[in-house]
């Protein structure tokens, strides 16, 4: 029997971690998009958390799969492990999803998301825009007659959308997110300091002191990793100019993107974002000045939205409790796939 679509759960795929929705429970899961593979017997060993922890510390023939890559699906057996996994414990029967996808994947792309949730055990699946669910997830008023921003970066896609009456009426999408202002910082080290270190240390150091945006305070963080020259462990002095500046140019891919965006926009459109200015989600959204670089580029107001890491999940979960009145959300992705 499967279950109304009231109670469909809500799947957050993904580049770095994936999120559900469990009616009646929030967002229950927020698991890193790892599977960790025996390569010799050909069979997963753990998925999520469990996965990523084992990183660096298992032997040769263990591997650790990313099966999304770029907010799209990169390997398709190991998504719907990951998926059978996460979805075992809450699903009722063989019941229904609702799912987000990105803008502007092509429709091959859009049927992999779909056939992998129906493989990992799920009989009825919707599709949603990923802006449209991170919008209503930061309670914006999709479904008036306004224009409403979002600017969702995630682990490996930004995606820039204004919606008005439940529908995209511009959008852009870059493929870049949190993952790729790591890469940046790591490659600023490499070339400042001959130091190496990994794409966690990167990620602490671009939370830790990170901005996007001149703050007026000289943070400094000791930074530990290997030098190239030599081989051997070594410590430098990091300062938040320093990130900062490494920061620069995928900042500015993200600049070009909102304002590529806007200039598609109709003269009474532009200017409700003067009043009602534009929103920021995704786990990037909490980098720290990059709120106040898009105001000063764009001229109106910006806010991170309240637990930006969770909209798309909350928001796909509220359209799951008011599938009736929010089915036209839906709409454009499902008759696309068909």
């Amino acid at each position: 029997m499967i279950v109304g679509q009231k109670h469909a759960i809500g799947i957050d795929l993904g580049t770095t971690c994936v999120r559900l929705f469990v009616s009646g429970k929030g967002v229950a899961v927020r698991e890193p998009t790892v599977v960790a593979l025996d390569v010799r017997a050909g069979t997963v060993k753990s998925v999520g958390r469990d996965a990523r922890d084992i990183l660096g510390k298992a032997p040769s023939s263990i591997v650790a799969v990313q099966p999304v890559k770029g907010g799209v699906i990169a390997d398709y057996d190991m998504a719907v492990a990951l998926l059978r996994e996460l979805l075992a414990p809450y699903r009722r029967g063989n019941g229904a999803a609702i799912i987000s996808v990105p803008t502007g994947i092509t429709d091959v792309e859009r049927r992999a998301v779909r056939e992998a949730v129906q493989d990992a055990g799920v009989a009825k699946v919707y599709l949603i825009a990923e802006p449209i669910a991170a919008a209503i997830g930061a309670k914006l008023p999709v479904n008036r007659p306004r224009a409403n921003m979002v600017i969702h970066i995630g682990g490996g896609r930004t995606q820039v959308a204004v919606l008005t009456m439940g529908a995209v009426v511009a959008s852009e999408t870059v493929r870049l997110g949190g993952l790729d202002l790591d890469e940046a910082i790591v490659d600023d080290l490499k070339a400042r300091y001959n130091l190496l270190v990994g794409g966690k240390t990167a990620e602490e150091i671009k939370k830790q002191i990170g901005s996007a945006y001149p703050t007026g305070m000289m943070d400094i963080s000791q930074v530990q990793g290997r030098n190239l020259a030599n081989g051997l462990p070594e410590t430098v002095s990091v300062t938040s100019k320093e990130v900062m500046d490494a920061l620069a140019t995928p900042m500015v891919q993200i600049l070009d993107a909102v304002k590529s965006t806007l200039s598609r926009l109709s003269p009474d459109l532009s200017g409700d974002l003067l009043q009602y200015g534009a929103v920021l989600t995704g786990g990037t959204a909490l980098l720290s000045g990059l709120s106040e670089l898009i105001s000063q580029v764009t001229g109106f107001p910006v806010r991170v939205a309240l637990s930006p890491e969770d909209c798309v999940a909350n928001g796909i979960g509220f359209v799951s409790g008011h599938f009736r009145a929010l089915r036209q959300v839906l709409s454009q992705e499902e008759d696309r796939i068909r």
